[in-house]
């Protein structure tokens, strides 16, 4: 048998393809390829590896979301806007008080 040799591609290194490029391209094969259904299937075949992995990608400083006055606090990740914003008008506040029905 002939010895064969692995033939390499070589392309060309391009200032042309931002970060938001590469991460698109992935996230397209990712959805070709099978997409979220193919990696759990891929993740029910190799938990060790999923869980290596997902490891990974967690948050590496856990953040305490309830505030010293035991509120919940929410940080949100981008700034609202005015269609988020309720106007004061609207805001109603009152008690509930329950009542014995009419018979």
């Amino acid at each position: 048998m002939a010895n064969r040799q692995a033939k390499r591609l070589s392309v060309p290194r391009s200032s042309s393809f931002s970060r938001t490029d590469v991460v698109n391209a992935f996230n397209s094969a990712f959805e070709l390829i099978g997409g979220v259904p193919r990696l759990a299937t891929w993740a029910h075949e190799n938990p060790g590896d999923f869980y290596r992995i997902y490891g990974k990608l967690l948050p590496s400083q856990s953040q305490n979301i309830v505030g010293d006055d035991g509120k919940l606090k929410i940080e949100l990740a981008i700034k609202p806007s005015p269609l988020d914003e309720l106007p004061t008008e609207h805001i109603v506040d009152g008690e509930y008080t329950e009542m014995e029905p009419d018979l």
